[in-house]
């Protein structure tokens, strides 16, 4: 069994993170990864870009998004993954 990896930034997490969308599928290939999930901080504009990218190496794509949450001051990181296509259009 395969790992999958579910929190990975792309250059669209700025100051977070440099690979780009085809530079982190090209990695999943050499590891030979069935899957992989992109959960860009506060975005989700790499998504199309990694959905078409996977699925020309037929990789499977996991969207999510990481989300900073403010309560009384203090500042939580949550991620949340897209199950369904309904959960990707309640993530956008």
């Amino acid at each position: 069994m395969n790992p999958v990896h579910l929190r990975n930034h792309t250059h669209y997490s700025l100051l977070r993170a440099l690979p780009d969308v085809s530079e982190l599928v090209k990695k999943a290939v050499e590891y030979n990864y069935t899957a992989l999930a992109i959960t860009d901080t506060d975005n989700m504009y790499g998504a199309i870009e990694f959905i078409k990218e996977c699925q020309k190496k037929k990789i499977k794509p996991i969207i999510g998004a990481e989300l900073k949450i403010k309560n009384h001051n203090q500042y939580y990181d949550i991620v949340l993954i897209a199950k369904t296509f309904v959960g990707y259009q309640n993530l956008m």
